[in-house]
């Protein structure tokens, strides 16, 4: 265990006591909330990308030029080689040494496997698209699920509030910590799905570091419930 370990651990603690203080009913609503958050958002993101591209023509222009996802490549000469031209071995080979974070290690050798953004054809911009729509969709996504979150809490305050919640007559506190704790893993996956776009637009590797030698936090990174229902285009 490390530094994260001890984080999470503080972050779940502090969540199963919310819990506790809240009762079961206001924290189940809490948690179910963040469900049809989550959902909404999964279903919605993609139409938000698509609009923010389609309304704003230079934003990948500007991603692509803040993230240089084609630095990645090892050299100049893989950058300008055709994708086509290519073997599933070979672009393999480039996207691994690459060493990007997931998602986009996974999603940009599917991109680039299947050539599903048929308007590109090397390697550079390959990474370079892939890498900024990848971003952008991992935004709106966020986005989306905390705008959406935000208001059904709202809801449910005011619902506490004219109308007050039943509580249980038993174990009302003991239940509520364990929704309070599955509150808590919503907020952690939350927080961990930035972290692959912190470490694309600034490598840091001290960082990755303490996240792969985490048992909790290699976790709520590699099992993501946001980023790895993300797709890799617009």
């Amino acid at each position: 265990m490390n530094y994260i370990d001890y984080i999470i651990l503080s972050i779940l603690s502090i969540c199963a006591l919310i819990g506790v203080y809240n009762g079961f009913v206001a924290s189940g609503l809490g948690f179910l909330s963040s469900l049809f958050s989550w959902l909404t958002s999964l279903i919605f993101y993609p139409l938000l990308s698509k609009f923010l591209v389609h309304q704003y023509p230079d934003l990948i222009k500007n991603l692509i030029y803040y993230t240089e996802g084609a630095s990645k490549v090892q050299s100049i000469e893989e950058q300008a080689l055709l994708v086509s031209s290519l073997t599933q071995e070979q672009i393999i080979n480039i996207v691994t040494r690459a060493q990007l974070p997931p998602p986009f290690d996974r999603l940009l050798l599917y991109n680039m496997l299947n050539e599903t953004l048929p308007h590109l054809t090397t390697v550079s911009e390959y990474f370079n698209y892939s890498v900024a729509y990848i971003i952008l969709n991992i935004i709106c996504f966020i986005t989306l699920f905390v705008i959406i979150r935000v208001v059904c809490q709202i809801g449910i305050s005011i619902t506490k509030e004219v109308a007050g919640l039943p509580a249980l007559k038993k174990y009302d506190g003991l239940a509520g910590a364990g929704v309070g704790l599955l509150r808590g893993m919503f907020l952690i996956f939350l927080l961990f799905s930035l972290v692959p776009v912190i470490l694309t637009l600034a490598p840091l590797d001290i960082i990755y570091s303490l996240i792969e030698n985490s048992l909790l936090g290699k976790f709520f990174f590699k099992s993501n419930i946001f980023t790895n229902f993300i797709k890799g285009f617009v």
